[in-house]
């Protein structure tokens, strides 16, 4: 996979000196921050945080999923006992790393009192399932087993589900977790197809209590059903499992020698999953980065693409943050391209918005990787800040007033007010925020309600239109 630089150029339409550069991903605390849909993180490659696209995660009742891309995939309803994930990026089936598994270094998980082994919940139906690749088909490796005790007649008896290889097949067993009407209970075993030592085989058993039924998907393809009777007919009285979730119950991944993907367990009835390593797009959206007083010189995209897959960047802007972040992830966004630096320039924009767009490639098989966004900046100097902003009253007016500046950079100043703080929206009969007042150091305001709370702060403007910051606030009770 090559490591490439997109690079799309701004209008610099001024120099004022050489360009800084700020980093997307320092901004966004490492991709931490920001809005996210089917993006995955990774800091495994030893070069920091990476983004790319998501293996399988939007099956049903999703309870846990293990794609082994990072140590803190565990959610609310597992915790790590002990055990050490060694990732493999030759190997891998979702996402960009597996888990390479010597029989010795196994991965022990806690279920909690939310997860399907609590027992909390009657008739639950749930489905576990996993990429597996063996390199050595020996009887007894074990891929996965959950191992507990429940009570009956009056004693603690052993309760197992486990899938450990046999004769060439991987073997689902289910040792005292259905239990008859007269409490005896009864053992389930589902065999799948022939494997192959050293390729990838998907594994899916799932269970639908209504039914009492039991099926063993591998490819997709129903390999093994039971029902959970006696007679393993579909008329007769069924069995339904039982758990009590009791204290050093466990999950154990890795007794076997190979390699382990897409690990999951759902609280639902699942009868087809994805085979595809990725989802088809995801994207990843940043916070507002503030522009002002900022002339953009560059915005470049670190990322490695191959067979197809890649990344395409959108903007938006807009002179409040808060306006950014309430907008719709699906609306304002435009090309990244000469025209969007010009309204960045010409509107004096005081923030900015940007969007990755992922692509996974042909099949769904390989997805972009952004390392980082860099965006190239040539600080302009700011007018200074307006002072002394003070008001007064006649009649229905207004009048704002203010100490002029005597600086050199100065061409003019701009009203900006509002009916809620830091938020200039208003609108009144000298026109919408902000107003041009020109060199003048008054202005007379009316149309205002009575009995309303306004907001006003002051800037002013250099020859070209760039602002200075704001002024401090002057809240006013009309």
């Amino acid at each position: 996979m090559k490591l490439s630089q997109i690079a799309i150029w701004g209008l610099s339409l001024l120099s004022y000196g050489f360009a800084s550069q700020v980093s997307v991903r320092d901004l966004s605390n490492g991709w931490t921050r920001g809005y996210f849909s089917n993006i995955q993180m990774s800091q495994s490659n030893g070069i920091g945080s990476i983004l790319y696209i998501d293996a399988y995660n939007d099956l049903p009742g999703m309870e846990l999923l293990l794609n082994f891309e990072s140590l803190d995939e565990y959610n609310s309803a597992y915790s790590l006992v002990y055990g050490e994930v060694t990732q493999s990026s030759v190997r891998a089936r979702t996402g960009r790393y597996s888990a390479a598994f010597s029989g010795d270094n196994v991965l022990v998980l806690e279920p909690h009192m939310s997860s399907i082994f609590a027992g909390s919940q009657e008739k639950q139906n749930f489905s576990i399932g996993f990429w597996v690749n063996p390199l050595r088909l020996g009887d007894g490796e074990i891929l996965f087993s959950y191992r507990s005790s429940i009570e009956h007649a009056d004693q603690l008896i052993h309760q197992s589900i486990s899938a450990f290889i046999e004769a060439d097949r991987i073997v689902w067993r289910f040792e005292n977790v259905f239990f008859l009407e007269n409490g005896d209970p009864i053992l389930i075993e589902l065999m799948g197809e022939p494997i192959l030592r050293g390729e990838w085989v998907h594994q899916l058993v799932s269970m639908d209590v209504s039914r009492g039924f039991i099926q063993l998907l591998q490819n997709n393809e129903i390999v093994a059903t039971r029902y959970t009777s006696i007679d393993n007919y579909a008329g007769s009285i069924i069995s339904q499992p039982k758990f009590q979730g009791r204290k050093g119950q466990e999950l154990r991944i890795g007794e076997f020698y190979g390699y382990l993907d897409g690990f999951l367990i759902s609280r639902d009835f699942i009868d087809r999953t994805s085979l595809s390593r990725y989802e088809s797009r995801g994207h990843f959206i940043t916070e507002p980065i503030p522009v002002h007083g900022m002339i953009l010189e560059q915005i470049s995209v670190i990322a490695e693409q191959q067979d197809s897959a890649e990344i395409r960047m959108l903007a938006r802007a807009s002179q409040s943050a808060m306006v950014l972040q309430n907008m719709s992830n699906e609306s304002g966004w435009v090309e990244v391209n000469a025209d969007f630096f010009q309204k960045i320039e010409r509107d004096q924009v005081r923030f900015i918005q940007l969007r990755a767009d992922f692509f996974a490639g042909r099949s769904r098989l390989s997805s972009p990787t952004l390392r980082d966004i860099h965006v190239e900046y040539i600080k302009r100097p700011l007018p200074a800040v307006p002072g002394n902003l003070r008001y007064d009253r006649e009649l229905n007016q207004l009048r704002i007033l203010w100490q002029p500046l005597m600086t050199a950079n100065v061409a003019g100043y701009r009203l900006y007010f509002g009916t809620a703080s830091g938020e200039y929206f208003g609108s009144l009969e000298q026109g919408l925020s902000p107003i041009d007042i020109g060199m003048d150091h008054m202005i007379s305001l009316s149309g205002l309600v009575q009995g309303r709370m306004y907001y006003f702060s002051l800037v002013s403007y250099d020859e070209h239109g760039v602002e200075s910051q704001f002024s401090p606030e002057l809240a006013i009770l009309f």
